[in-house]
């Protein structure tokens, strides 16, 4: 038994593995990654998938305080943990979103020698649900009596632009009689993107 043990850790020792080879000082890898869901013009914040949209990822390793030529090394790109792609050189990558709303896809990218791992970047991308933000905000959703005018901003749809998404209007159930489509003159996105817009006179001051 003990012969067997030993034979099995031997074997072991000198089976080939993967290995962290020890970075150069001064080493550091930016992996950063985009959407490519609808976001209004002026929007500071990052566009973020929705399911079956695409994002784009990318990765620079900077080694002495200069980009490295990453071209003799063959980068790999993981997907959840499984092998997406790899390539010499690979520095950017693309796919699809397949998991839920909600959820997460998290890449990692390792820049290796063939054999080694020289260096390693993950990041987390979350997968959410498209937004409609209704322009003006009114607080806790209710309204005076009257007639009001309203506009709509969404963020994170799986389109290139506006013209690809179809609005429809209902106030307490119902459609409203007048509807028409307008330039939107919000200041986040005063470059062409539309609206609909309508005048509306609920009867109990709740939008729903």
């Amino acid at each position: 038994m003990r012969t067997l043990t030993g034979t099995l850790l031997a074997i072991a020792l000198f089976l080939p593995a993967p290995s962290f080879a020890q970075a150069v000082l001064g080493t550091e890898g930016f992996l950063t990654w985009r959407a490519e869901t609808y976001v209004p013009h002026g929007y500071g914040g990052k566009a973020l998938p929705t399911q079956s949209s695409f994002v784009s990822a990318a990765f620079e390793l900077i080694e002495g305080g200069k980009q490295a030529d990453l071209s003799g090394r063959e980068l790999r790109w993981f997907l959840d943990d499984a092998l997406f792609t790899k390539g010499r050189g690979l520095k950017t990558t693309r796919f699809q979103a397949t998991v839920g709303n909600d959820n997460s896809h998290f890449v990692r990218v390792q820049v290796t020698d063939g054999r080694n791992i020289l260096f390693e970047k993950s990041a987390e991308i979350p997968v959410v649900r498209p937004r409609v933000n209704i322009v003006p905000p009114f607080l806790e959703n209710v309204i005076g009596r009257g007639a009001h005018e309203f506009s709509v901003v969404p963020f994170f749809f799986n389109v290139k632009s506006l013209d690809e998404l179809l609005f429809a209007w209902t106030v307490n159930s119902q459609t409203p009689s007048a509807e028409t489509t307008v330039p939107i003159d919000h200041p986040m996105a005063s470059r062409g993107p539309r609206r609909a817009e309508n005048s509306i006179a609920p009867t109990d001051g709740t939008i729903r």
